[in-house]
């Protein structure tokens, strides 16, 4: 609920500071996006590999331009408990993305309450894994990796408008972001984006 409320309150925030702004004074329109779905990453994840993920987007267009802008950002996590001979290591990870990029979306001809797009631009991931473990059911020990990776990220979808502004529709994002780490078998490289497949519920202005 923490995590659902933060996301409404960013996409509030950022919308009222975009609508202040001198650049409003244009013809601009645009949306707010929650989305719902799941993320599927790197085999480097394993066994914390694929996970429930939510994320709010955010869209902007000018009425003269081409494309439009779009930012957004998305959370998820998940953690594996595995237990031999009485030993258990737990394993936790999670990514927060944030997007920014370009927008473009397009209408069939008669039919405006229905809308395709395709987006993509540059992606920050903060991620994090923490491994914990235990002897008897109490903790001997842990370790933490975390860092930021940068890349890109591509995506599209579809949603239909009804009731005037509302906006229901579904998305696929693919973000590529790496970061170089040392462990104690040498350096590596860990990927953070994946595969994110989502449905989303929205309001058009």
């Amino acid at each position: 609920m923490k995590t659902i409320n933060k996301l409404i309150g960013l996409s509030i925030l950022t919308a009222a500071l975009f609508i202040s702004s001198p650049v409003f004074a244009l013809e601009w329109k645009g949306g707010v996006d929650f989305m719902f779905g799941k993320k599927e990453l790197d085999s480097d994840w394993d066994p914390v590999d694929s996970w429930q993920e939510f994320g709010v987007m955010l869209s902007f267009t000018e009425a003269d331009l081409p494309v439009g802008i779009t930012l957004g950002y998305l959370t998820g996590n998940d953690d594996s408990l595995s237990v031999s001979e009485g030993r258990g290591i737990n394993i936790e990870g999670q990514t927060d993305e944030f997007l920014i990029g370009l927008r473009k979306e397009f209408s069939p001809p008669q039919a405006d309450f229905f809308r395709v797009y395709i987006n993509g631009g540059y992606t920050a991931i903060k991620w994090d894994i923490e491994t914990t473990y235990s002897n008897a059911g109490a903790v001997s020990g842990s370790t933490e990796e975390d860092d930021w990776a940068h890349g890109f990220w591509l995506g599209g979808g579809m949603y239909f408008i009804f009731a005037k502004n509302a906006a229901i529709g579904i998305d696929y994002k693919y973000t590529d972001a790496s970061s170089d780490i040392n462990t104690a078998f040498g350096d590596r490289t860990l990927e953070a984006g994946g595969s994110h497949y989502s449905a989303f519920v929205g309001w058009r202005f």
